[in-house]
């Protein structure tokens, strides 16, 4: 994420949780995008939190 912003879980609304794994596009052609993944400590979603564009 480019600016500090709040991130909601999509789930459950919390604003609780952590980065839990960091990955690139592994069904295109390889480039240096990484997409950030975070886990919920309320309701343990796992959940993108980096839109893809």
């Amino acid at each position: 994420m480019d600016r500090t912003e709040t991130v909601f879980c999509p789930v459950c609304d919390s604003v609780d949780h952590q980065h839990f794994t960091s990955t690139n596009a592994l069904m295109h052609a390889a480039n240096a995008e990484h997409y950030g993944f975070h886990k919920c400590s309320a309701c343990e979603s796992v959940f993108l939190t980096n839109g893809i564009r």
